[in-house]
């Protein structure tokens, strides 16, 4: 009876260890695996569409569900697997209307918004946010050549937070790259009492690993 409280005592202390350090090295495969597949598609749409340079003109104030719509439906759609395009929130199981910041407060990131932006969830279930476009001073939207793609890894079912399960990649469309948000900035915001949607180039940064007592997990 001694050995197998002694054993439960173990288990009780090692267990949640092995199962956060499982977590982890599964959320890094998963990025990898969407980064692979965002970069062939952005790849395979330059072969058969031209140049992502001028896929859109920079500036432009016109964007509503049509602009972004066939934007999507040209540059990238034939090159990925889609399961469903979310029209609404509900429509893909989504109960909030904007994903968490790392403290698990509202980020201001919308999820799912036609008017400017695709939201899609992939055939592995993953949810894919294209963000095409950027607001002047004004708060007007403009299709822009920097754009956003926001992926929650486990769509509706996970936390639905930066840093756990939602991660930001930048297309730029003028260079002909997609890297982690803030990749050209000399640090990341991503840290317990941060908002961590810098945290996948965190990630890349310590060589694809989850490390650090102050990461926000």
């Amino acid at each position: 009876m001694i050995t197998l409280g002694i054993i439960g005592v173990v288990a009780a202390i090692t267990l949640p260890a092995l199962i956060t350090n499982y977590q982890k090295k599964q959320t890094v495969e998963q990025l990898k695996n969407v980064y692979s597949t965002l970069e062939q598609a952005f790849k395979m749409s330059e072969f058969e569409n031209g140049f992502s340079n001028e896929w859109v003109t920079d500036g432009s104030t016109i964007v509503n569900e049509q602009v972004v719509t066939e934007y999507f439906d040209m540059y990238w759609r034939p090159y990925l697997k889609i399961l469903k395009t979310c029209k609404s929130n509900a429509d893909c199981g989504y109960k909030q209307t904007q994903f968490y910041n790392a403290l698990g407060k509202s980020s201001g990131a919308m999820i799912v918004d036609p008017s400017t932006r695709t939201s899609i969830i992939l055939n592995n279930g993953m949810l894919l946010v294209f963000v095409p476009m950027n607001w002047k001073s004004a708060g007007n939207p403009y299709m822009s050549k920097i754009q956003q793609i926001r992926v929650d890894l486990n769509g509706a079912k996970g936390q639905n937070r930066y840093g756990r399960d939602v991660f930001n990649f930048v297309i730029d469309l003028e260079n002909h790259f997609i890297k982690p948000w803030g990749y050209n900035e000399s640090t990341h915001d991503c840290s317990k009492g941060s908002e961590g949607q810098r945290c996948l180039k965190r990630i890349i940064d310590d060589s694809w690993q989850i490390k650090g007592d102050d990461y926000p997990w």
